[in-house]
């Protein structure tokens, strides 16, 4: 049986992938932290505080979660054939036993085998590190301005910027239409941040 070989290009795909997937899930929840403690009237070390133990903590749960993924997805055809050579087909019946699978699952086997050649130990570390990256961007002017609306002016624009930016091409990887998920993760980051800085008020 032929080995395909894997491209550098197809490599850098991978990680340009998972890059995407962790900075786009990790914009929203320190948004959203870093606006309603700052309607709060809290200080910048707080906010700061708060916003970076829950991007670690999500950091570390998309990591984990990545390499698991990675995990299952790439055994998932060998096991495939594994089950097949177990009841006695031969090779040959193998492959056909693949061919039979659905058009969709033919799509899904198609898209994981030219997207997932990092390890799963490699994907997960990316995953999480870039979630870690995507977090810091909504925080980063609280690191140098001391007046925390003036830190929320800046950050609020750039956040939203990078929603959109980054939830159009997280759904162009999955050949969904780029353009609702770019309005899509817009919209929600805009309300969670928008609700978290009203409950502050209210609560206030």
């Amino acid at each position: 049986m032929s080995t395909r070989p894997v491209s550098s290009s197809a490599k850098m795909d991978s990680v340009f992938a998972d890059i995407i997937i962790g900075v786009s899930d990790g914009l929203s929840v320190p948004f959203a932290i870093a606006t309603g403690l700052t309607a709060a009237a809290a200080d910048p070390g707080m906010i700061l505080t708060a916003g970076l133990a829950a991007t670690l903590i999500g950091a570390a749960g998309m990591g984990i979660s990545g390499y698991h993924t990675v995990k299952d997805e790439s055994a998932g055809p060998k096991e495939d054939r594994k089950f097949y050579a177990n009841i006695g087909f031969t090779e040959e019946m193998q492959e056909e036993a693949m061919a039979a699978l659905t058009e969709e699952q033919q799509a899904a086997l198609q898209q994981l085998s030219e997207s997932h050649f990092n390890s799963p130990r490699s994907s997960g570390f990316i995953i999480g590190f870039s979630y870690f990256i995507g977090g810091l961007i909504p925080l980063a002017s609280y690191f140098f301005i001391d007046d925390t609306y003036v830190a929320l002016t800046i950050a609020a624009p750039v956040t939203l910027v990078c929603l959109f930016v980054f939830g159009y091409l997280k759904n162009r990887l999955s050949n969904a239409n780029p353009w609702s998920g770019a309005v899509r993760m817009l919209i929600l980051g805009t309300l969670a941040a928008g609700a978290a800085f009203l409950l502050a008020r209210i609560l206030k």
